[in-house]
């Protein structure tokens, strides 16, 4: 029986190294910005980022969410390429009722109340595109400050 040799080179190698990492790419994304509220830094609440077919969960990836820390800021990692709606929720501290004399917890930072539309991806206005890598999108909001729910103290 006769065996085949083949012979290895070093530039037969990096050829397929080559052709291996240009298409083995990551194929996600990140997305890092400042949520402003009429100028001034949104200082919590959650940024969730709906990507194309994701608002009908059946249809596509899923919505992925982040809180946004006291100085503005916000990041989300491992997100699929391409367009994606966007949606700013801010949330009011909770007492979660295991005991009432407790006082309320912010768990998404400090509370400022929006208007809600900015939290409905399909009424927000705020979308963008995913694209490989680090994607900077700062979320300038604008408009009145919604009312305060109810229960809520006043300074």
């Amino acid at each position: 029986m006769t065996r085949l040799r083949t012979r290895v080179t070093p530039r037969i190698l990096a050829a397929v190294a080559l052709l291996a990492l240009a298409g083995c790419g990551d194929q996600r994304g990140e997305v890092a910005g400042k949520v402003t509220f009429n100028g001034t830094p949104l200082p919590g609440g959650v940024v969730t980022l709906y990507p194309t077919g994701a608002l009908n969960p059946d249809d596509g990836p899923m919505p992925t969410a982040t809180t946004i820390q006291p100085d503005g800021t916000y990041f989300l990692t491992g997100l699929p390429l391409g367009k994606a709606a966007v949606g700013v929720v801010t949330v009011p501290a909770m007492n979660l009722g295991i005991n009432p004399n407790d006082a309320p917890r912010e768990f998404f930072g400090k509370f400022v109340p929006i208007p809600a539309r900015f939290g409905d991806p399909a009424k927000s206005g705020l979308s963008l595109e995913v694209k490989r890598g680090r994607n900077q999108f700062d979320i300038a909001l604008q408009g009145e400050a919604a009312p305060k729910p109810e229960g809520e103290a006043k300074p």
